[in-house]
């Protein structure tokens, strides 16, 4: 994987992990490195029951792209993509477009955590969720004080 790649799957899980995060959902581990033929991943030690947080936390890693380079591709990835018509096959186009919305906001507003949980993972492949617990509040005191 180039440089750039690995930058944007390092945003993209980083993203999934931030609003997992901030929804109260806890991980194992995140990595950018290649698992059973995907590009990165980030295993939550159980599913959200809010299928509304579901499918923005999987929505977050497309968004988080979109944020870093205005040149992502239109869709999210296969895989969150089949996971979000699960979450959300009886949705209106409408209300799929407020969801989407709602995700960029999501992104927008922990973008200092998307990228210093991202700069970590490209720095280390891999971070375990007490590492990004520290991340995350290390951030969150920097930008409160």
């Amino acid at each position: 994987m180039n440089r750039i790649d690995r930058e944007i799957v390092a945003y993209h899980e980083a993203g999934h992990a931030v609003i997992g995060y901030r929804f109260g959902q806890r991980f194992a581990d995140l990595s950018i490195h290649s698992s059973n033929g995907r590009e990165g991943f980030c295993h939550f030690f159980s599913g959200l029951s809010n299928p509304k947080h579901a499918a923005l936390v999987l929505l977050a890693g497309h968004a988080a792209e979109k944020h870093l380079c205005q040149s992502a591709s239109k869709k999210p990835s296969r895989s969150d993509h089949r996971k979000i018509c699960r979450l959300t096959g009886a949705m209106s186009t409408s209300e799929f477009k407020t969801l989407l919305k709602e995700a960029d906001d999501l992104v927008a507003a922990n973008w200092h955590q998307i990228q210093a949980v991202a700069k970590r993972l490209l720095e280390e492949g891999m971070v375990k969720g007490g590492m990004f617990a520290e991340i995350i509040e290390a951030r969150d005191s920097n930008r409160d004080g």
